[in-house]
């Protein structure tokens, strides 16, 4: 058993695994990117219910969190398919 076969703790008996796949800079530019969408839209929406954004912000932030939404879809498959 070498070196590289023992965990963190140091223990003999327990040998480590290969962790998730995907690239972790990927996983999380793409989870950030879907979770800002949403939320991003939703704070539009939110806005244009209160009469703080006039009627047209709604239709005008769709495509660009669309946008986004996407990005972050592509990057968090991505990373699964490169690692």
């Amino acid at each position: 058993m070498s070196s590289d076969d023992v965990d963190a703790t140091g223990g003999a008996d327990s040998v480590t695994t290969d962790g998730p796949r995907g690239d972790r800079r990927l996983v999380f530019a793409g989870g950030f990117g879907l979770i800002g969408a949403v939320l991003g839209y939703l704070a539009v929406r939110a806005l244009v219910a209160l009469g703080s954004l006039p009627d047209q912000a709604e239709v005008l932030a769709l495509p660009i969190f669309g946008l986004l939404g996407v990005t972050g879809f592509v990057l968090f498959v991505v990373s699964f398919l490169t690692g």
